[in-house]
């Protein structure tokens, strides 16, 4: 398809195909997002790719109410965020997985992802996270404390870029393969993904 730029922001698309912008600040790239249980928005602006020399990616959260505050800076490439099952915002920097506090300073969860860079991501009830590996061409499953427990590999060549859980158990893991083009599922995972929340929250 021809290259259609879009002004940097967050737009939501209803079900019946219309696309309303909701904020559309000055930001870099946003990339990824997920909703906390009080209706926050959190999600990553990264630069565009390649990045830059100088890391200037950045993490952003949106209130109900559209309003945007930047919660921490300094990211060379921030991709897929996530929520642990306490809350806390976990996030893909390159081949890195963090965990950010409350002011802005990141504790490292795994700080060389095996397979190369990591894309969007999941977590499950017991707290793993499941990485889309881009390169690699599959899902690396990560406990809890860093330790990588297993690859999900997709057949052939290809480029993963996303997951997350569903189907009527939560227990059935979706990836997008952004090439060749097509979603991928596992079914029967041994834990149901986090729950989801709806955009405005309560």
């Amino acid at each position: 398809p021809p290259y259609r730029p879009a002004r940097p922001g967050i737009q939501r698309v209803s079900p019946d195909g219309t696309v309303t912008s909701v904020t559309d600040d000055e930001y870099l790239a946003p990339n990824d997002l997920v909703v906390a249980a009080d209706g926050t928005v959190w999600f990553t602006d990264p630069p565009h790719f390649p990045p830059p020399l100088e890391p200037v990616g950045r993490v952003h959260t949106m209130a109900a109410n559209g309003t945007t505050r930047v919660v921490a800076t300094g990211f060379a490439y921030c991709n897929g965020i996530a929520l642990d099952p306490d809350g806390n915002p976990i996030v893909v920097e390159a081949r890195r997985i963090l965990r950010l506090q409350p002011d802005g300073t990141r504790d490292w969860i795994v700080e060389t992802l095996t397979g190369g860079a990591g894309d969007g991501f999941c977590v499950d009830v017991d707290g793993r996270y499941y990485v889309a590996n881009t390169a690699a061409h599959g899902v690396r499953v990560v406990d809890p404390d860093g330790t990588e427990v297993d690859f999900l590999a997709i057949e052939g060549r290809g480029v993963t870029t996303n997951c997350c859980f569903g189907g009527p158990d939560g227990r059935t893991l979706f990836a997008t393969d952004g090439l060749p083009g097509q979603i991928v599922a596992w079914e029967g995972m041994p834990a149901a993904g986090l729950p989801l929340h709806p955009w405005p929250g309560p």
